[in-house]
This record gives C-alpha cells, structure tokens and sequence, in this order.
C-alpha cells in the first residue's frame, strides 16, 4: 500500500472569500494524485460555483449582521406600521437574542426545530412561538432571496396543536346599549359606528370627511391609523366601501353638525386641535372607565 503525506496547505482568496486547499499524495503520485492537479480541481470548482452566481462567500455573515445590514433596512420598512411594530418586539425578546451571533450557514433544520421545542419547554404560549419562528423563517427567506443562502433551514418546522380556547367574550344588546347611553360624544358615534360598520379602531380613526358620502349612505375605508401614523390598506380586501343604514347617517350627521373642522381632508373624529385620537387613550381613558361604572369590567 503507497504510504501518503499532508502537503502544505494552498489557501485561495477570490475576493472576501478564502479557502484553504491540502492535497494527499502518494509515495507513487500519478498525475491525478499530483497537488498541482488536485488544487487546481479544486479551485475550478470553486471559480466555477462563483462565476455562475452557485458560490455564497457571504453565508459566513452572522445572523445579526444581516439583519441589522440588510433586512431591517431594506425589506422592514415596506410592512404595514402594526406589522413592523409587532416584528421589532418580537424580534427583540425573542429572536434575536438567541440567533445574534451565529453565523447563518451554520443554521439547520434541527437547530430551529430544537429552538423551537426549547420555548415550548420554557412555557411560552402557542401563538408566541408561533410569531417567532414566522419571523426567523421571513427573515431566512429574505437571505435566500438575496443570495446568502441556497435553502431557508427554517421551512418544515414542526409544532405541536393549537390548544383551543375560549373566544372573546361578547357584550350583550342590553349592556351595550347601557355603555352607549354612559358614553358622551364623540365617543357615542364612535362606538355605535364600530358595531353597525365593523370597522376597526385604526380605520375609524383614520375617516376624513371626503370618504363618507351621507347622501348616498357609504362610507370608503381608504387609510388606518396605527401609532399616530397614517397607512393605506395593504389589500383590496381592506380597501372596501361599507353600506351605512340610516341610524348610523343620521348620527354622523350630527356629529357633522358638532363639527368644527369638516373640510374634506379633516378628520371625522379628531382632537380639539384637529390631530388624531389616540387609540390607548379612547381604551384607558374612556371605554374602561365607562364599563366600570356599568359594571361590565368583568
């Protein structure tokens, strides 16, 4: 048997990315075991992988780095503002935390799965994990897309079922109808308008005089309002126009009425200074208290 020997190392830079290269030959090299033939197969394939855009030198980045480079820069600001506002919390506790610092050739399969698992052990609720793991595998998918990686090691995660939980608790007609008549205006209209239109709060917020037409009965969803930002719905299911019955024309009518600023780019429901309402406040400051004193907080 041909004894063999580690010849030195060759190490080959093509721009960022360096490979070293060790060659074995025999004590009766043939040209095919020669170091000369074997490195420069080697480095054939490597310029191969390059030259056709196969090589992903930048798969040593660490998780980290690309996120704070390339994803939150580049694809983080074209989210809807709740959206953005869920990802950066979520990517702050429970994310990055754990992922910072390696690098992202170094993510499987298993290591997520085992990430994954660990949370549950650890008591976290089911749609927590969930959250998480959608935003790793967004995040992955973007390094793909971009080229840092061939496969996103995220896909194929397994999770365990959903417990099922009881819904929102549902206020009857009776003490609804109390909370309004507790309620002063504009906060009446408001309420009223939620339950007859199904709007949501940051859409309601968000209403100009322009998008209602009170003689035809419509009302237009054409922005929201999320964190004192102004957004355009992100799907034609949420850019809609919604039927409004004559109790609910009548009320805003009024309201119109009240009204200082009634302009077409004016708010419907607005400060006195004409800025946006505030969600948390309306909550805290109006509909809690109001429920209270109904006896509905429980």
């Amino acid at each position: 048997m041909n004894e063999r020997s580690l010849t030195p190392n060759i190490t080959v830079t093509i721009g960022h990315h360096t490979r070293s290269y060790f060659a074995f030959v025999t004590t009766a090299p043939t040209e095919l075991d020669s170091p000369a033939t074997v490195t420069q197969a080697r480095l054939d394939e490597e310029l191969r992988s390059l030259n056709q855009g196969t090589g992903r030198p930048q798969a040593t980045t660490a998780f980290g780095t690309f996120v704070e480079t390339q994803w939150q820069p580049l694809v983080l600001p074209t989210l809807k503002l709740s959206t953005q506002h869920g990802y950066k919390n979520v990517h702050r506790k429970h994310v990055l935390p754990y992922w910072r610092d390696w690098r992202l050739r170094d993510l499987g399969r298993l290591d997520i799965q085992q990430w994954v698992a660990n949370k549950f052990r650890q008591r976290q609720g089911w749609q927590t994990v969930r959250n998480s793991w959608v935003l790793l595998s967004g995040i992955l998918e973007t390094a793909v897309e971009y080229g840092y990686l061939s496969t996103n090691p995220a896909r194929g995660v397994k999770f365990p079922p959903k417990e099922l939980k009881d819904g929102p608790a549902i206020i009857a007609e009776t003490d609804f109808v109390k909370l309004l008549a507790h309620l002063e205006e504009p906060y009446r209209t408001m309420l009223s308008l939620i339950a007859v239109t199904g709007l949501r709060i940051g859409e309601l917020l968000a209403l100009r005089w322009r998008v209602l037409d009170l003689e035809h009965g419509t009302l237009a969803v054409r922005e929201s309002l999320f964190d004192g930002k102004f957004q355009s719905p992100k799907t034609r299911k949420a850019r809609r126009t919604i039927p409004l019955g004559p109790n609910a024309i009548a009320a805003l009518e009024s309201h119109r009425q009240r009204s200082t600023r009634t302009a077409p780019e004016d708010l419907v429901f607005a400060t006195r200074t004409g800025k946006p309402m505030r969600e948390s406040k309306i909550l805290t400051q109006v509909l809690q208290p109001a429920a209270a004193d109904e006896g509905l907080d429980g």
